[in-house]
Formats: C-alpha cells, sequence, structure tokens
C-alpha cells in the first residue's frame, strides 16, 4: 500500500481559503465604508455651518471644532478602508514617528480621557521610516483608542520608540518580517489584558468584544496597513497579576539612508 504526504497540499488549500475569505470580507468592508463616508458628508456640512453660527460664542465653538475634527478622523478611515478594499496604494513620505506621536499626543489625551495618564518616550537617534502619514496616525489613533476601553477605571498608556535589528531568529517570531533594521512603535496600557482565545481573534475583521459599540475594524485595519508597508504589528497581553495589559509592538522598516 502506498501513501502520498498531503499535508501541503492541505496548507495550499487553507491558505486560498483563507485568502478568498479576506477579499470578501475586504469589499463588505469597503461597501460598509462607502455607505458611512456618505453620512459623514452630512455630519461635516452641520458641523460646519455650526462653526460659522457660533464665531461669538467661544465655549460652543469649541465643541464644534470637536464635532468637525472627528468627522474628519473618521472620513480618513474610511478612506483607508476604501483604499485597503480597492487595493488602492497611497503615496507615502520619509517620516519621523517621533514627530507623528508628538502631533497625535494631544488629540490622544482627548480620545483616552482625564482618568488615563499618557506617557511619552521618544528616542532622540530614532530612525526614520518610510510610510503614509494619514495610515500611521490612524493606526495609533486605533490602538489608543483599543487600549483606552481596556480601562474604564483609568490607568496608564505608554507610547514607547526605538530602533531594532530584526536577525534571522527573531524572524520566526515575527511573521512577514525579514532580516534588516525597523523602527518600533510600542503601545502599551495597564488594562484587563486578553486571554489566549481573545488574542487568537483580535486582529480578524468584524471580530470584537464590544457587543455594543465595537465594529472590529480598527485593528483589523491596522494590521493591514502595517504589512502593506512591509512591517508588523503583534500583539502580547496578560489578564492576572501585577503586569496585566497589553503591549502591541508596531515594525516599519528604516528607510533607506539616501532617503534620510
Amino acid at each position: 500500500m502506498a501513501f502520498r504526504d498531503i499535508s501541503e497540499r492541505k496548507r495550499l488549500e487553507e491558505q486560498l481559503r483563507h485568502t478568498l475569505t479576506m477579499e470578501a470580507l475586504g469589499r463588505f468592508a469597503g461597501g460598509i465604508a462607502h455607505d458611512f463616508n456618505n453620512l459623514l458628508v452630512g455630519v461635516l456640512g452641520y458641523s460646519t455651518m455650526l462653526e460659522e453660527k457660533l464665531q461669538h460664542n467661544q465655549p460652543l465653538l469649541r465643541m464644534a471644532h470637536q464635532i468637525t475634527g472627528v468627522a474628519l478622523r473618521a472620513r480618513e478611515l474610511t478612506a483607508q478602508i476604501l483604499s485597503l478594499s480597492r487595493r488602492q496604494v497611497l503615496p507615502t513620505d520619509v517620516l519621523d514617528m517621533n514627530i507623528v506621536v508628538k502631533a497625535a499626543e494631544g488629540l490622544l489625551q482627548r480620545i483616552i480621557g482625564e482618568d488615563i495618564e499618557l506617557i511619552c518616550e521618544l528616542n532622540p537617534a530614532l530612525g526614520r521610516v518610510r510610510a503614509n502619514p494619514g495610515q500611521i496616525d490612524q493606526v495609533i489613533l486605533n490602538l489608543a483608542a483599543n487600549s483606552r476601553d481596556a480601562m474604564p477605571g483609568g490607568g496608564t498608556l505608554l507610547l514607547k520608540t526605538s530602533d531594532v535589528h530584526v536577525d534571522y531568529a527573531l524572524t520566526s517570531r515575527l511573521p512577514g518580517l525579514v532580516v534588516g533594521n525597523y523602527v518600533l512603535l510600542t503601545i502599551q496600557d495597564t488594562g484587563a489584558g486578553m486571554d489566549p482565545a481573545t488574542l487568537s481573534h483580535i486582529f480578524e475583521p468584524f471580530y470584537t468584544t464590544k457587543k455594543d459599540t465595537g465594529t472590529g475594524l480598527g485593528l483589523w485595519v491596522s494590521r493591514e496597513l502595517i504589512e502593506k508597508r512591509g512591517g508588523s504589528l503583534n500583539v502580547r497581553s496578560s489578564v492576572s497579576g501585577r503586569r496585566s495589559g497589553t503591549v502591541f509592538s508596531l515594525f516599519l522598516p528604516g528607510s533607506a539612508p539616501s532617503e534620510r
């Protein structure tokens, strides 16, 4: 009796099934983003009209500015989802991640609220990356919002930048990366953490633990955007002990010296 090893065939079939599923979900997410984008046109229109009417009422004018700002961020997110579903390639720039984090700091504090302490530890000698600034900004906001939801009673959110060299040993633990130099952005919270079962699903589209408010798209979009730039978005988490919380690690390839 002869036997054939069909493990490779099964692996390829599973990979094809996964690819087709992701493409179908991408098209579905793109359809939702398109409809949501149409709704945002009305929100932005009315908020702009409010700003014009409230020029002499500073407290309410500031609130109108906040509405406009949040709506613009939402429009950026829908644009990112649409670009993914249509496989568009957005323009890139050589970026200093420290500047990106500093620019987002004010909005981050408003997003996470007063009960959460925001700490930024930025490496002054950080290398540069080539990426789309709007996409990186959106990823940071997505991850920060995820951490905020894990700390309803308050806590600490740490953003840290560093340069790392990924060697052959690390590539086995960081799928999608190749040997080389990377800029690492770490986003760490002191929240409740996630168990292994939850961790295994968090990057799946439409998976969410927030029954009434979550769409399940934020982390999926974040990982897709980073991987399209040759990077990797990884997570580790603990639900017990003094070190409970979650750490997201965002790797982006360092730009060539001639681009810096």
